[in-house]
């Protein structure tokens, strides 16, 4: 887990580095530290550790404390990468079962989970019904990727997007229902 967290924790450094090099070490830091983007994404790692070793009630636990304090649900349930970055914690959701690879970038208002209501549909337990992201993936504020969703690696899903089928790796799903095009290389 500290390995994961010492990760994001470079990750953010080395970016407000680049934009504030004036910034003495220390300072630097703190303002990292105090950054509500980091603070959910360390709940999330610390909610996870307690799931993978079995103190579910303390998960579940950290998991309500990242939802009031952060405005931010991530299920200590999702299988995350390391790195990932939540430009604005607001309004994102992100289901138990979703995998999230490494290095992902994730806008305010998205939502990860499955397609089914509360009552919906139970999968077959070698069925998959949360959706999968792969590494240096950018999801756009307002996006919804619902249902077992494969987005492939270096993708991005377009600012309000509903995905519903798969995204093939370097592509960009824009619309609704998503439709994947060909990245435009600038």
């Amino acid at each position: 887990m500290l390995d994961v967290i010492k990760c994001d924790l470079k990750k953010r450094r080395e970016k407000y580095a680049s934009r504030f090099p004036m910034l003495s070490a220390l300072r630097l830091a703190v303002a990292v530290a105090l950054l509500p983007q980091l603070r959910t994404v360390v709940i999330y790692r610390m909610s996870r550790w307690f799931r993978m070793h079995h103190v579910g009630l303390v998960a579940r636990m950290l998991d309500v404390l990242n939802i009031q304090v952060c405005h931010c649900e991530i299920s200590s349930m999702a299988e995350i990468g390391p790195g990932l970055e939540i430009a604005h914690v607001g309004g994102v959701v992100i289901g138990g079962g979703t995998r999230i690879g490494s290095n992902c970038l994730i806008f305010q208002g998205v939502t990860l989970g499955n397609a089914y209501g509360p009552r919906g549909i139970k999968a077959a337990s070698d069925k998959r019904i949360q959706p999968t992201i792969g590494n240096d993936v950018t999801i756009g504020a307002g996006a919804m990727v619902l249902g077992p969703v494969i987005v492939g690696n270096n993708a991005s899903v377009g600012a309000n997007a509903v995905v519903v089928d798969d995204i093939p790796e370097g592509f960009v799903a824009i619309g609704v229902p998503a439709v994947s095009r060909p990245a435009v290389k600038a």
